[in-house]
């Protein structure tokens, strides 16, 4: 949460800077690329986490029973990618001053995800807990692609279902991932590392960084 929090707090000044351009259909492309730049860096930052999650739990924790819950920490792990999208909405709402319905969006989250818990927990058990949060951050980054106040102010379609299912998609793959042994886990990190290498010499680039 800090580091993606500290990521969206050193975003935010370029997409204030874009909105403040002339030319508007220029800077919110240019805003879109940003978004997506940090989507596929969350993506990967995060799938890299949960596919290491076991050992990571194992390291970290004695108990034997506790380290078994780690795919609860991947499912979390994983809703941290609302937070792209939700800077892209609330960047270009805040600009514009049209804050007013932002409150909804978290609030719904919040109190859905408690009545969930409420609901699904006596049933299933406490691990549910993990997919009704996960479902309150998917929410809560695309719920805001839908508000009429952000649809009559964008001017670029950010693809937001299909980003979301690229999500969905990540979280079964390295859920199921997270259970293969070491070695092959090694590989597929250096798979991730070079991707990552590229991904972050295009963001220099395409941002003139």
């Amino acid at each position: 949460m800090m580091a993606t929090g500290a990521i969206v707090q050193a975003a935010s000044p370029f997409y204030m800077r874009y909105y403040a351009q002339k030319n508007d259909l220029v800077s919110a492309s240019e805003a879109r690329r940003l978004t997506y730049i940090l989507q596929i860096t969350f993506l990967l930052a995060t799938s890299l986490g949960s596919l290491w999650m076991r050992e990571i739990f194992q390291v970290l924790i004695q108990n034997q029973a506790l380290q078994q819950a780690f795919p609860l920490a991947i499912i979390i792990l994983m809703g941290y990618n609302f937070r792209p999208m939700y800077l892209a909405v609330t960047s270009l709402l805040i600009y514009r001053e049209h804050t007013k319905k932002l409150w909804r969006i978290s609030s719904v989250a919040g109190l859905g995800n408690v009545v969930l818990n409420f609901i699904l927990v006596p049933i299933y058990g406490f691990e549910v807990a993990a997919a009704t949060t996960f479902i309150a951050m998917m929410y809560l980054g695309y719920a805001g692609f839908f508000l009429k106040e952000y649809r009559q102010l964008a001017l670029v379609n950010y693809y937001p279902l299909l980003w979301l299912f690229l999500i969905i998609i990540a979280l079964l793959v390295v859920y199921e991932l997270a259970a293969l042994s070491v070695i092959i886990k090694v590989y597929i990190t250096a798979f991730f590392a070079l991707v990552s290498t590229v991904a972050a010499v295009l963001f220099r680039k395409w941002l003139n960084l």
